[in-house]
């Protein structure tokens, strides 16, 4: 299994070579053994666009490098909105070093579990020119979406993170995340994809830079 393999426990499913979605150990032991619930309960889904509006969107990214951008998409965060003293940049580089979230279609999706966060946050940033975040990208990174949760929920960011990699594995979507001259059509693309988007089959490859 490619999953014991990588020693990951969250792979990316992919659908002609585009991300569509995630699926985590626990869903495929479920399958074997029926339904595991673990101590941490089952809230509502959070949606995506609550999210991007509590954190923020930055449409020309002044950063060269992936640990620029994610400085700056930090730094984007409302203070309100975080715990005192929480170091957003460091948390999510301390992830980004250990594997890189380049999901290789020209996005990344650095992300950070904070210890005491009221709510999810996502910061979607914007690149004028093309950042490189993984030694050898399929393709240089455009669009960066900083993904922010609450550490005593987990579950939250594998929700998340699915609904991030669903984006990015739309290419009309990414293309209008590309081509949005404000932050309110940003969002409105958000919006959209909140929504359900038609499914098709889909083949699974092991992706740790994604996993926690």
């Amino acid at each position: 299994m490619q999953l014991q393999q990588e020693g990951a426990t969250v792979c990316v499913v992919q659908d002609a070579d585009s991300p569509v979605g995630l699926i985590t150990i626990e869903d495929i032991l479920e399958q074997v053994v029926g339904r595991i619930e673990d101590e941490y309960p089952r809230d509502s889904k959070p949606s995506l666009r609550d999210a991007v509006l509590a954190g923020g969107v930055v449409l020309e990214l002044a950063a060269q490098t992936p640990e620029q951008a994610i400085t700056e998409l930090a730094a984007a965060i409302p203070a309100d909105r975080l715990p005192p003293g929480a170091r957003i940049a460091d948390l999510a580089l301390a992830r980004e070093l250990d594997v890189s979230t380049d999901l290789g279609v020209g996005v990344a999706i650095p992300h950070a579990r904070c210890p005491n966060l009221r709510s999810p946050l996502v910061v979607i940033g914007r690149s004028p020119d093309e950042i490189v975040f993984s030694p050898h990208p399929a393709e240089p990174v455009r669009l960066i979406f900083l993904l922010v949760t609450p550490a005593e929920k987990p579950d939250v960011q594998v929700f998340l993170l699915g609904q991030l990699a669903r984006v990015a594995g739309h290419a009309s979507l990414r293309e209008r995340l590309l081509k949005a001259s404000s932050p309110s059509e940003v969002i409105e693309v958000i919006t959209e994809a909140d929504r359900p988007l038609p499914d098709s089959s889909s083949s699974l490859v092991a992706d740790s830079g994604v996993s926690h």
